[in-house]
Formats: structure tokens, sequence, C-alpha cells
């Protein structure tokens, strides 16, 4: 989780990821074009940004919403 907070390196995401630097930096532009990464001024990191929290967390709360409908909808079906 420390990286959230202070970044990662164009390489630390090449060795985590096995893509290659100029897909990276592709990759990372279109993130910070799109708001969901940010480089932190002053080493040059890269970092999730708070939109992407944000949207995140929208999504698991759908999920949790979704997966309960599903679960009710299969407990009627198992009970008829």
């Amino acid at each position: 989780m420390r990286h959230f907070a202070h970044g990662l390196t164009p390489g630390d995401l090449i060795k985590a990821t096995g893509i290659s630097g100029p897909n990276i930096t592709r990759y990372v532009a279109t993130l910070e074009a799109a708001g969901y990464a940010e480089r932190i001024p002053e080493t040059g990191r890269i970092r999730p940004s708070i939109r992407l929290a944000q949207s995140a967390i929208a999504i698991l709360a759908d999920m949790d919403r979704l997966s309960a409908r599903v679960d009710e909808i299969k407990s009627r079906l198992t009970t008829r």
C-alpha cells in the first residue's frame, strides 16, 4: 500500500507488469489524461489519483448491492 502514497517509478511499473517502457509511458499518459493517475512533481513518481479511488469505491459499493440482489433472486428461485 506504500506505493499509493509515494507512487512508483516507470521502472517499478515495468518490473511489476512486464510491459515495455514505451507502452508504460503511453498507458500512464492515458491514465493521467483521464484523471486516474498523477505524477508527484517532486519525484516524478506515478500514483493512483483520488478520482481512481472514488471510482473504485463506487464500483465496490455497486458490486455489493448487486451481489445482494443476485442472492435474493437465487433464494426466490430455489424455494419454488
